[in-house]
């Protein structure tokens, strides 16, 4: 399986996460909670944004703070539904991969993976500066611990992956599955955090060497 092969899958089941704006009204509540939260991502997208208001935020959609208040009841209210449409959008990709025929061997689903994130990270720079923390600092302190969370998640499924392969017998059975999952998810998060930090100006998260992926993956 090429590195092509596994790019094009990943960013094809990611085209729908790049998330872009919609400006509409008198909608029903669950499409204008995913409107508020796409309108988030955006402004996280500009690197000249330090820290969102509900006031900026309520101006970007045309409506009054009052009426955003009636859809989350806080800030970070917002930020932990942005959270689970984050975590919902990866997850719902590393599905499509595990149940993927064309990628039966351990290493084609966890590569597939990797580039899946960091695709959707590339894909999304408002997402990689909330993914490397930027945008919770000072913020209430659940928001730090749901993506602990998320963190694990994305984690498990990695682990998930690399015990399918033990007891399949690729790989052998004393594979340290938690440790190489641990691995892949904080080389992952460095890509994210380098990218947020330049501000979007530095090497994107996808624009690791195939090379560099391969001795991750060894």
């Amino acid at each position: 399986m090429s590195d092509s092969h596994d790019s094009q899958l990943a960013s094809k089941n990611l085209q729908s996460s790049n998330l872009q704006p919609v400006r509409r009204t008198r909608k029903p509540r669950a499409d204008r909670r995913i409107e508020i939260l796409k309108t988030v991502a955006t402004l996280l997208a500009d690197p000249k944004v330090d820290r969102i208001t509900t006031a900026q935020i309520a101006r970007e959609l045309a409506l009054s703070e009052a009426a955003l208040y009636r859809i989350f009841i806080s800030k970070a209210d917002i930020y932990l539904g942005l959270l689970d449409l984050m975590e919902g959008s990866v997850v719902e990709v590393f599905e499509r991969i595990a149940a993927d025929p064309a990628l039966p061997a351990t290493n084609d689903r966890v590569r597939t993976m990797v580039r899946a994130l960091l695709d959707f990270g590339t894909a999304n720079p408002g997402f990689a500066r909330v993914f490397a923390g930027q945008v919770f600092l000072g913020e209430d302190e659940r928001l730090m611990q749901r993506l602990a969370l998320v963190f694990d998640k994305f984690e498990a499924a990695f682990r998930q992956r690399y015990r399918e392969g033990v007891m399949a017998g690729e790989l052998p059975a004393d594979f340290n599955t938690t440790a190489k999952a641990n691995l892949i998810m904080s080389w992952v998060i460095g890509r994210w955090t380098r990218y947020a930090v330049t501000g979007f100006k530095g090497a994107r998260p996808n624009d690791a060497a195939a090379s560099a992926v391969e001795a991750l993956l060894a």
